[in-house]
């Protein structure tokens, strides 16, 4: 199969080359004739892959919750689920639960998509495709002209970001926080911020391995153990790790307020200092409930810090000696 000269692997059952073992591996599951596939909401089997899809199309009303496994976070789109279960896989190979074959979590989740009757649709002609590779040539192809937003004259690629960027003016924010009910402009953003309710830290520092939210957060950790601060203010040569450091820090100087409060004039030189803003400022609720000392608090962030406070401490032992 391999020829250490040329290295070329060679299919054994039809001669056809390839420039890699993953190729190859790749290529002779098309010589593999499978007699069962098994749909993994209901265990149901099937002889082919097209019975398999014919049969989820009756699962499509089905009123089921599925809890992941590892965090408990809940989907109510069984794909969505499947590739969030994957998600919390690292290394080694992940077996197909519903064709048997085994691949990398890497891979994965763009092979299952295969056991699913997924389009993706475009925004702009509603033509459909069955991956987004497919529906990114097509726009690529035959949509290409940028759009100008009416308001500030911002050029989007595409009718998607045109219409998030328009949320910016509008204050439009759909995708909304099943856990606390806060509105987010896009699905990435609720997504990350989800993270903060389920504790699920993705990314992990190989150094320290430490785990953060965001690969945002994670290249700046990473930078600071360069132990090298590259970045360097013009105004007073004080030097950071990294430039989204570096960025507000310069605002101190000029005093350039970029970030404008939606509910009153209020305007702040970082995106944190708005965050604070809102918080008590604005939000009156206190959803975050400590049962034991019978306090509330406005965000999850203050309910933690309150978690490790000595009061708090007390009370859990004062409270454990009661129970005793």
């Amino acid at each position: 199969m391999y020829d250490a000269d040329d290295k070329i692997y060679d299919c054994d059952k039809c001669s056809q080359s390839f420039q890699s073992k993953t190729s190859l591996l790749n290529h002779m599951r098309m010589h593999q004739k499978r007699s069962v596939y098994t749909c993994a909401i209901c265990q149901e089997t099937f002889k082919s892959n097209n019975e398999l899809l014919a049969h989820k199309e009756t699962h499509k009303n089905d009123d089921t919750v599925f809890f992941c496994n590892t965090c408990e976070f809940a989907f109510t789109n069984h794909y969505d689920y499947m590739v969030h279960e994957i998600s919390h896989k690292k290394r080694g190979s992940y077996k197909c639960f519903e064709c048997g074959n085994c691949y990398k979590p890497s891979y994965i989740a763009t092979h299952i998509r295969v056991h699913y009757n997924i389009e993706v649709k475009c925004d702009i002609c509603d033509k459909t495709f069955n991956c987004d590779k497919n529906l990114k040539s097509h726009f690529i192809n035959l949509h290409s002209r940028r759009i100008e937003c009416v308001e500030c004259g911002q050029k989007c690629p595409n009718r998607s970001y045109y219409d998030y960027h328009m949320r910016k003016h509008t204050g439009v924010k759909p995708f909304q926080c099943l856990y606390c009910g806060k509105g987010f402009a896009s699905k990435a953003a609720k997504r990350i911020h989800t993270r903060i309710h389920t504790e699920e830290k993705p990314y992990e520092c190989p150094i320290c391995h430490i785990r953060k939210i965001q690969q945002g957060d994670m290249n700046a950790h990473i930078a600071t153990h360069g132990n090298v601060k590259k970045y360097e203010c013009d105004y007073c040569s004080r030097k950071f790790f990294n430039k989204q450091s570096l960025l507000p820090h310069i605002r101190l100087h000029t005093g350039t307020r970029v970030f404008k409060c939606t509910l009153c004039k209020r305007t702040c030189t970082t995106r944190t200092g708005l965050r604070s803003h809102m918080v008590y400022a604005h939000i009156k609720d206190r959803d975050y409930k400590c049962k034991l000392c019978n306090m509330s608090f406005k965000t999850h962030l203050a309910l933690k810090r309150h978690n490790t406070s000595k009061n708090h401490k007390n009370n859990e032992y004062a409270n454990l000696n009661k129970s005793q």
